[in-house]
């Protein structure tokens, strides 16, 4: 009985774990080791096909513009987070609180988040 039990575990196991109702990261820009500005720019539209892929955000985003992108670091405890946040403007869109979202990639092109506050929590 224990034998089956462990068995029916080590098949069950996988399944469960490989769901897809997470985001993974992935590198979506072409650069090596730390982008540029233009080189995250470019990125943009495959990290929005990207994240609404997984359901993190709306694709209507995908006509919105650049707005700007900026270098941050987010400091949490000892640990440093060096990003870079690009601000998607969606000019369609006439309530000044619903135009504006946050995309958010490690420096070497990986988008790992979304959000409206562009601050990472």
């Amino acid at each position: 009985m224990k034998k089956a039990i462990l068995i029916a575990s080590f098949v069950v196991a996988p399944i469960a774990m490989a769901s897809g109702a997470h985001f993974h990261p992935k590198k979506v820009a072409k650069c090596d080791g730390i982008c540029s500005e233009d080189q995250i720019k470019a990125a943009v539209p495959a990290a929005v096909k990207e994240l609404a892929n997984w359901k993190q955000i709306d694709p209507k985003w995908e006509t919105a513009k650049v707005d700007k992108a900026v270098k941050k670091e987010f400091i949490k405890g000892k640990k440093t987070l060096k990003t870079w946040v690009v601000a998607l403007l969606n000019e369609t869109e006439s309530d000044v609180s619903k135009n504006k979202t946050y995309l958010f990639f490690l420096e070497d092109g990986t988008i790992f988040r979304t959000n409206n506050t562009g601050e990472l929590k």
